[in-house]
């Protein structure tokens, strides 16, 4: 079912792009990376009526038409980039009882005619008590940014420089497919396998490090582009989705989803987890809406060593569209 937009919404998309270009752009990595609440956005977004696009009347919100919410983001997608650095590979210096290491990270983002869309700069900082720099040589550091890009084919460039160490030098480069969330028809996100994942307070929503809406979501990072992330036993995979443009039934006024978990155990190729369940079962009002996120949790202690692949399928039974993705994983 399309909608068309109405001149007040037509006008609110404007204001949202003329907002994103003029205010948010120009800091959004300086508002990212300080961890806090970006309260000059959100009375910016007050004074201009585009605060609470998505939040009912009675929570403070001044709702619009889905679509008018889909029209506003369609044309730009929040694409996460993870950065798992080991620390065996940082120089570290001691000071008082304190190990150092410090490594400034490069990026840019260009389209495959070689634009130039986006760059980002850190200094990022791993610390460690001397008495235990032995012991953390053989983890690794994590980091993440959310990169707002439109849909298209681009290269991301990397380069990571040793503070400590200049002749230290690491690049990394790999080509990427924004896709394009067309209005009729049923998609997903990528799926997340994450070793940490909960809840934030409201303050912290949509902001700094791995927060991805109300959930802190930190991906599982491999060894390499062909490799499958590794869990340990002692852990739970966490996995994390969104769907998008889920049909509305005329009557109930609510979607008719199915959401299916499967785990398969690649080497006997037999499912250890077969499970479904409805979209209001996840709360949230997910049945209300055209949209739902997949926030789900499953101990790993009663598998065995081994490779696996975890799949999600949604099933649309208004719309007749399903939707599938899958992720490999190895339990150590």
């Amino acid at each position: 079912m399309t909608h068309a937009l109405n001149e007040e919404e037509t006008m609110l998309v404007d204001t949202v792009r003329t907002f994103i270009d003029r205010d948010v752009k120009p800091t959004v990595r300086e508002v990212e990376h300080a961890n806090e609440y970006p309260e000059a956005w959100i009375e910016q977004m007050k004074r201009v009526g585009i605060f609470g696009l998505a939040v009912p009347e009675e929570y403070g919100g001044s709702p619009v038409s889905m679509p008018c919410y889909v029209k506003v983001t369609e044309d730009t997608v929040l694409v996460p980039l993870t950065l798992q650095i080991r620390n065996r590979d940082i120089t570290f210096n001691t000071k008082d009882g304190v190990a150092k290491g410090e490594v400034n990270v490069l990026g840019r983002v260009a389209t495959i005619t070689d634009h130039v869309v986006q760059t980002f700069e850190q200094t990022l900082e791993v610390e460690e008590p001397s008495e235990l720099l032995g012991k953390a040589l053989d983890q690794a550091s994590v980091h993440w940014w959310a990169l707002p890009l439109k849909p298209g084919r681009y290269r991301v460039d990397i380069a990571i420089k040793d503070v400590n160490n200049p002749d230290h030098v690491g690049t990394w480069a790999e080509g990427i497919v924004v896709p394009k969330y067309d209005d009729e028809k049923l998609s997903a996100s990528s799926l997340i396998l994450a070793d940490k994942m909960e809840q934030v307070p409201t303050k912290q929503i949509g902001t700094g490090q791995f927060i991805l809406g109300n959930t802190y979501v930190r991906p599982r990072v491999s060894s390499g582009p062909a490799v499958a992330v590794t869990f340990h036993r002692s852990q739970k995979l966490n996995f994390w989705m969104q769907v998008y443009n889920l049909a509305i039934d005329d009557k109930s006024k609510q979607n008719a989803a199915t959401i299916q978990y499967q785990i398969m155990d690649m080497a006997s190729n037999k499912a250890i987890l077969d499970t479904s369940e409805t979209s209001a079962a996840l709360g949230d009002n997910s049945a209300n809406s055209d949209q739902l996120t997949v926030r789900r949790s499953v101990p790993l202690s009663s598998l065995q060593p081994g490779k696996y692949q975890v799949t999600i399928t949604v099933n649309d039974h208004v719309s007749k569209q399903q939707v599938a993705q899958s992720a490999p994983f190895t339990v150590d």
